[in-house]
């Protein structure tokens, strides 16, 4: 019986060639457009530990070398350290506070804590 599937398929192997090319494209556009959203949306539906409602986000920058306001001082890289911690410090202390972190971006958009 198995001999003669493989001998059938092999007698129709044009038309059996178009269900395998269409096979391998529906595979691709199903891998390349199906797994990133069924993940992306388990990234927002699970549970986070935290309330995500009220999350803030607070962007720090610091001032470009051409600016009048740039302080020679300030921008070595303890004191900048130094401050985003006091900054830190004090968001943690506010009453209404529950609890503060730093998020580290780089380049392309990943994060680290």
């Amino acid at each position: 019986m198995f001999k003669l599937i493989i001998s059938n398929l092999w007698r129709r192997r044009r038309q059996n060639m178009w269900l395998f090319i269409e096979l391998i494209i529906v595979t691709i556009l199903t891998w390349a457009i199906a797994d990133p959203t069924v993940v992306e949306l388990y990234d927002i539906n699970a549970e986070q530990g935290y309330d995500t409602g009220r999350l803030v986000y607070i962007e720090m920058n610091s001032v470009p070398f051409e600016s009048t306001m740039f302080d020679q001082d300030a921008h070595s890289i303890s004191r900048m350290r130094q401050e985003r911690e006091d900054i830190i410090t004090r968001l943690k202390n506010l009453p209404e506070v529950e609890n503060a972190t730093i998020v580290n971006t780089i380049l392309g958009g990943d994060r680290f804590n």
